[in-house]
């Protein structure tokens, strides 16, 4: 369907719907107003500022994998502390 058959039928008919018809062209104009809008107000940086993620306190970490699995992360320092450092030096998230 055409701009101008859009604008066609939507004038010769009155079909109503919670909200009023607008012609294409004048959806044209608006969708564009909008799109400035966003553009200018909404993409800035500073419009989104990041969330810090908040990480439990290392006493509060319970093991959900390995050997360690369900045991709190001080009492895994405390009786294989080797195991941690493996855990720091291959950068495995414990968190």
């Amino acid at each position: 369907m055409t701009e101008e058959e859009y604008d066609q039928y939507y004038t010769q008919n009155e079909y109503k719907y919670n909200a009023e018809l607008i012609t294409f062209s004048e959806y044209k104009k608006e969708k564009t107003k909008l799109d400035i809008y966003y553009k200018e107000h909404l993409c800035s940086k500073d419009s989104y500022p990041k969330r810090k993620r908040r990480k439990k306190p290392l006493k509060d970490v319970v093991f959900s994998f390995g050997k360690y699995k369900g045991h709190k992360y001080p009492d895994v320092k405390a009786t294989d502390p080797d195991y941690i450092n493996w855990l720091k030096k291959n950068r495995i998230p414990i968190r």
